[in-house]
């Protein structure tokens, strides 16, 4: 069975009381604009508590993808501290429950946070001891990727040399930490490299083991002015263009993607709309991490920019590439 992805888990539940949403403090969520008051049970002795993760529990809606709705037994977990790990651990070590276990990891995540969900794209991971007990879960197979994207809404430099043993030991491509090591690195990683503006056209190819393909090519078919009638661009709704934005949302750049007589089968390299694709990475070559990197929503694809080409790589060539970045550029050995 499959672990759970945890943006799948924000499914609905009735709402409680309310607090203001801009007072993030302990044992409240945040939901639509507001906050509620988590209801702690103290009277549930805590390996009960811990067993009612094998049922038929579901996280609260929260409204936005980036919050983490945790249930009510969740906090009253977190409620106990360290002293939970050790039964958490447990139930994820002899359950054969993936939704059971995936609900151990939450809570293991919610006692690191103190059971204090900041909110948008901000989060404090302050426990430790629940920080190395979630990092020792990052080699797992099945709940490896889970376990880095909470570790990775607040990356700790300390943990990337076990971040990067993981890379190295596996041949087969983790996604999840390919994303992840984004938000750890943040800058001067072999990605992403600014493109240059003034380009009328860039190519575009995608990279496998198996050697580079060219896609197309994006055109330059307008190049927005200070004093132009934003309307023009605004209208400018064709399915093949792809619009850049700088900074100030203003001189914008449209560009008309034309793929190559001979390129591949857009389904068979698992894109969807490429021209979505492309927008995504022109944006990425600016902001270098994305916001929504916080919530462990993979950004799909990765790219690097070389002599004004755009070149896609697949799983396995982002996993080399990343490799020969830290082989030059060794993590630190943490005491």
């Amino acid at each position: 069975m499959r672990a759970i992805p945890i943006c799948l888990l924000l499914t609905s539940q009735a709402l409680l009381a309310r607090l203001p949403e801009n007072l993030p403090q302990a044992n409240t969520r945040p939901v639509e604009g507001s906050r509620q008051e988590a209801a702690i049970d103290t009277e549930t002795p805590l390996p009960k508590l811990v067993s009612r993760l094998e049922g038929e529990w579901q996280l609260v809606s929260t409204g936005k993808m980036y919050l983490i709705g945790y249930t009510n037994d969740m906090y009253s977990i977190a409620a106990h501290g360290e002293k939970a790990l050790s039964e958490l651990n447990k139930l994820i070590k002899n359950t054969k429950s993936a939704k059971a276990k995936s609900g151990a990891i939450l809570c293991i995540h919610l006692i690191g946070i103190e059971s204090t969900v900041s909110g948008r794209f901000a989060e404090d991971f302050n426990n430790e001891m629940a920080r190395q007990t979630l990092l020792a879960l990052a080699d797992d197979n099945e709940f490896g990727p889970m376990a880095i994207n909470l570790l990775a809404r607040d990356p700790w430099k300390s943990d990337l040399p076990t971040l990067v043993r993981i890379l190295k030991k596996h041949e087969k491509p983790n996604p999840a930490l390919i994303h992840a090591l984004f938000r750890y690195v943040r800058e001067g990683f072999p990605f992403r490299e600014d493109i240059d503006e003034k380009l009328d056209q860039i190519p575009v190819y995608f990279e496998t083991s198996e050697g580079k393909k060219r896609l197309g090519v994006l055109t330059t078919v307008l190049r927005e002015k200070p004093d132009d009638d934003p309307k023009i661009i605004n209208k400018m709704k064709r399915p093949d263009y792809v619009i850049q934005w700088d900074d100030t949302l203003t001189n914008r750049i449209v560009r008309r993607y034309t793929p190559a007589p001979d390129s591949p089968i857009l389904s068979e390299i698992k894109f969807g709309k490429i021209e979505n694709v492309l927008s995504q990475f022109l944006r990425l070559s600016r902001e270098k991490v994305g916001v929504f990197s916080y919530c462990g929503q993979l950004e799909p694809y990765c790219h690097y920019v070389e002599q004004g080409a755009i070149i896609i790589v697949d799983d396995s060539v982002a996993r080399k590439r990343w490799i020969s970045h830290f082989d030059k550029h060794p993590p630190a050995p943490q005491p």
